[in-house]
């Protein structure tokens, strides 16, 4: 889903800390937004619109698909130690 790998990229830019900031973005837990972001459940458009305001973007970000078509080894590797951690 891209907008996930765009959330990634704003906690990687630093306009959202982390998924606990997240949540309370969109009013959910953090189990709740951790389930989202692993792509077990879906992100609202309504969620996505709160998550832009927040950060000041225009919704269009998250559903744009960018030309080149490389991985972020960075966001990788970021995520895959937030779900170590969370399973540790």
């Amino acid at each position: 889903m891209l907008y996930i790998s765009k959330l990634e990229k704003l906690k990687k830019q630093k306009k959202i800390a982390n998924n606990e900031e997240i949540a309370k973005i969109i009013g959910r837990t953090r189990q709740q937004t951790d389930k989202k972001m692993n792509g077990t459940s879906d992100f609202y458009v309504s969620e996505l619109i709160k998550i832009a305001d927040y950060c000041k973007i225009p919704i269009t970000y998250f559903f744009e698909e960018t030309e080149k078509k490389i991985i972020d080894v960075d966001i990788v590797i970021d995520t895959l130690k937030e779900i170590i951690k969370e399973r540790i």
